[in-house]
C-alpha cells in the first residue's frame, strides 16, 4: 500500500502556502511591535500640552484649526491632527495630538520590522532591530509630545518597504 501526496500540498519552502502562512506571521508580528510601542508611548505621552516655547506648542495649536505651522507647515500632520481631534473623543485637543504621536510612532516601528525583515532575512534580527529601535534615546527623546517626525518616520519606513518589495510607493 502506498501514499500518494498532492504535489499541491508540498510544505517546501517555496510553496504558496508556506509562503503565505510566513507572510501572516511577519504581520502579525510587526501588529504585536505596534501595538507594544503604542502602548509605551501613549503611557508616557502627556495628557495635555507639555512644553510652552516649542514647536509641541505649535502643532497643538496649529492642528485644531488647520492653521499653517513654520515652514513648511507641515500639511499632512496638520490634516491628521485635525483628524484626530475631531475622532478621539477623550483628552484636550493637545492630548490627542500627543496620542496621535504615540500611534504614528508606534505604526513606524511595525513598519521598520517589516522592511527589517525584508532586508535581514530573520525574525529575530527584525525584532531585535525594531525592539531597539522603539526604545532608543533618539527615538524616544520626546515620547510626551506630537512630534511631525513621528509621521514623517511612519512614511519613510513605508516607502522603503516598497523599495524592498520592488515597486513604487
Amino acid at each position: 500500500m502506498t501514499i500518494r501526496v498532492d504535489p499541491r500540498l508540498s510544505a517546501s519552502p517555496s510553496s504558496p502556502n508556506v509562503r503565505t502562512c510566513a507572510a501572516l506571521a511577519d504581520r502579525r508580528m510587526a501588529a504585536l511591535l505596534a501595538l507594544a510601542s503604542f502602548a509605551l508611548y501613549a503611557a508616557t505621552a502627556a495628557p495635555s500640552v507639555a512644553t510652552v516655547f516649542d514647536d509641541s506648542l505649535e502643532f497643538q495649536v496649529v492642528a485644531p484649526t488647520l492653521g499653517i505651522a513654520h515652514p513648511s507647515g507641515y500639511p499632512l500632520y496638520t490634516l491628521l491632527g485635525k483628524l484626530a481631534t475631531l475622532l478621539m473623543p477623550f483628552r484636550d485637543a493637545a492630548g490627542r495630538l500627543n496620542l496621535l504621536s504615540a500611534l504614528a510612532a508606534g505604526a513606524t516601528v511595525g513598519i521598520l520590522y517589516l522592511v527589517a525583515r525584508k532586508l535581514a532575512g530573520s525574525r529575530l534580527a527584525a525584532v531585535v532591530a525594531s525592539a531597539a529601535f522603539a526604545i532608543s534615546p533618539a527615538w524616544c527623546r520626546k515620547p510626551t509630545s506630537p512630534r511631525s517626525t513621528r509621521c514623517t518616520g511612519c512614511c519613510l519606513c513605508r516607502r522603503s518597504m516598497a523599495c524592498c518589495d520592488g515597486r513604487r510607493a
